[in-house]
C-alpha cells in the first residue's frame, strides 16, 4: 500500500492509481474464490454436497458428508512447523 502512495508522491499518479484499483478488485476478487471453494467441497465417495467445519481441536478444515457419514481433512490449516 505504501508504493502505491510513494508512486504517487513521485509524479506517477497514474500508475498509482490503476495499482490501486487493481488492488481493491483483486483482494476482494480472491477472498470471495477462496470462501467459495471452501464451502463447495464435493464428496469424494458419493460425489454430494458437504459441510465445511473447522475442528478446532486439531486445528484443521474437514468436510462432512451427510450423506455417507464421512468426514476428511482438507489439508487446510495444519500446523507443520519449521
Amino acid at each position: 500500500m505504501g508504493l502505491f502512495f510513494y508512486l504517487g508522491e513521485k509524479g506517477y499518479e497514474e500508475l498509482s492509481n490503476w495499482m490501486l484499483i487493481a488492488f481493491f478488485v483483486l483482494v476482494p476478487t480472491a477472498l470471495l474464490g477462496a470462501f467459495i471453494i471452501l464451502n463447495t467441497v464435493k464428496c469424494p465417495d458419493c460425489g454430494g454436497s458437504t459441510k465445511t467445519i473447522q475442528n478446532k481441536q486439531e486445528d484443521m478444515w474437514q468436510a462432512h458428508c451427510s450423506r455417507c457419514n464421512t468426514t476428511w481433512n482438507l489439508g487446510i490449516g495444519i500446523d507443520t512447523g519449521p
